[in-house]
């Protein structure tokens, strides 16, 4: 029996040698570089072809040779289908690239694309990376992932769910635009921005956190999200840009965090299920249209004790009847500036803040 152990004991690292290299698994074969042979075959079975010593075709992905290294810089229109995997790294003439970046319009409209894999070799996808690829439903960024380009998911209808990693520091403008099936996205704590339209027309959202790493909101940036039911901005925001909600017609309440002196104009235009908001005493000037058309809105808290600027039209076509709740004192200012366009003098209630 002690012999019988002794045995075994000795063959472990034989077997543990076969285990590791024995199975070739598909995962494995794209965790590192992909050897092209002479003959144009490929150490893991890959379909190769080149177009010269720069610019050849793996699985019918393109990848160009830039600045020492690969760059994602199409697909064959004609070959290409459905599952794009590409690949950390290629091994060809002696040379070995690493590929770091998927760039600018790489997938652009590429509808019969299902699928990404991402090494994490990769540092930065480009400007509409993979606008239009309507058939595309996920995907996940690995935390190598730096920069994401503007509009790199623009028009992607299909994409049910995002992975954005902490690695990156920004969502810029129209990222995400008209990602209509787009249910939720957590966006993590390193974003500091949020760009222009990068949520724009997303009308399947119905939820989003944003950390209070975020101080800017662009204009547009969730315009015309008609699921969002509620959002929470986080106090490192000091304004609300021009159209920021304007559409979100699912919203029914808003809190507008302290420290915000500003709300340009039309920032929740057409928010017709908003029912009541509250104002921060940090807030100075509303402007023209803000609230333009939210014909549902019933109650409005402002906190200031000196009335904010407004325009005659910034609460215009609101409920007849709104209340408009201000610091004890501050009645009398509130009823003799311009907010009077917009609330009854009985409207305009003093309340404990």
């Amino acid at each position: 029996m002690k012999k019988n152990l002794l045995y075994l004991l000795a063959l472990l690292p034989v077997l543990s040698l076969f285990s590791t290299c024995g199975g070739d698994d598909e995962d494995d074969d794209f965790a590192r570089p992909i050897i092209v042979k002479d003959d144009g075959t490929t150490s893991n079975g890959s379909t190769f072809s080149a177009i010269d010593d720069k610019n050849f075709y793996m699985d019918y992905i393109k990848y160009s040779v830039e600045e020492g290294h690969l760059v994602v810089s199409g697909y064959d229109k004609t070959n290409f289908k459905g599952v794009a995997k590409i690949v950390p790294g290629i091994t060809y003439k002696g040379n070995t690239y690493e590929v770091l970046r998927i760039g600018n319009s790489a997938f652009r409209g590429c509808k019969s694309l299902t699928s990404v894999t991402i090494p994490n070799s990769l540092t930065s996808i480009g400007d509409y990376a993979f606008s239009g690829c309507t058939g595309l439903t996920s995907i996940t960024i690995p935390n190598s992932v730096t920069s994401i380009g503007g509009g790199a998911f623009y028009y992607c209808t299909g994409l049910t769910s995002v992975s954005i990693p902490n690695s990156v520091t920004s969502i810029l403008a129209y990222t995400f635009e008209h990602c209509e099936s787009l249910t939720s996205v957590t966006i993590p704590n390193s974003v500091t921005s949020i760009g222009n339209g990068a949520f724009d027309g997303c009308t399947g959202l119905m939820s989003i956190t944003i950390p209070n790493s975020v101080t800017s909101i662009r204009e547009y940036a969730f315009s015309g999200c008609t699921g969002l039911m509620s959002i929470t901005i986080p106090n490192s925001v000091r304004r609300i840009e021009h159209d920021t909600f304007s559409g979100c017609t699912g919203l029914t309440s808003i809190t507008i965090p302290d420290y915000v002196t500003q709300i340009d104009d039309y920032a929740f235009q057409k928010c017709t299920g908003l029912l009541s908001i509250t104002l921060p005493s940090s807030l100075t000037s509303i402007e023209g249209s803000t609230f333009d058309d939210c014909t549902n809105l019933a109650e409005v808290m402002c906190k200031a004790k000196t009335p904010p600027y407004v325009y005659i039209t910034s609460f215009r076509n609101i409920s007849p009847d709104a209340k408009l709740y201000v610091p004890i004192g501050s009645g009398n200012a509130y009823k003799k500036s311009d907010w009077k366009s917009s609330f009854k003098q009985e409207n305009i209630i003093e309340k404990e803040m």
